[in-house]
């Protein structure tokens, strides 16, 4: 009996997608490594990497998460659509901003994760977008759309 037990619950516990992660979220000032001007950050899938580019003065670290802002599809009300940026402040003050997997085109398509976080934001030209302005690691996350 045991051993069908041991049977039926091994695969599970070896499968890829059981332990997969199932979302994503800014990264953590601590997780951006910067070099030249240039940060990064890895995905929570492993599946790419965040970057962000600072063209102006020496490199810094970062100090503060500021926030998240998702763009949904169609510039709709929507919880489907892409990462827009995550934005850093550095030591020295400086606004860094952060984008999800900038190799793949077109951009990653995701679905806004703990909603509540997100406060939709319609701009003076019409741009409807979402912010998230919680620092709390993870509470600006997302999952990625499969397709």
């Amino acid at each position: 009996m045991m051993f069908k037990i041991i049977a039926a619950v091994l695969p599970l516990a070896f499968s890829a997608s059981s332990w997969a992660v199932n979302f994503e979220s800014c990264p953590g000032p601590r997780d951006i490594q910067g070099v030249n001007g240039i940060y990064t950050a890895p995905t929570a899938s492993g599946k790419g990497e965040w970057l962000g580019v600072m063209s102006r003065g020496p490199a810094s670290a970062i100090s503060s998460f500021e926030s998240g802002v998702f763009y949904p599809s169609g510039n709709q009300s929507g919880k489907v659509g892409t990462v827009g940026y995550c934005e850093y402040k550095t030591q020295d003050g400086v606004s860094m901003n952060m984008r999800y997997r900038p190799g793949e085109t077109p951009d990653v398509a995701v679905k806004l994760r703990n909603a509540k976080n997100w406060k939709e934001i319609t701009t003076e030209l019409g741009l409807v977008l979402y912010e998230c302005t919680n620092k709390a690691p993870g509470v600006c996350a997302f999952s990625e759309v499969e397709g």
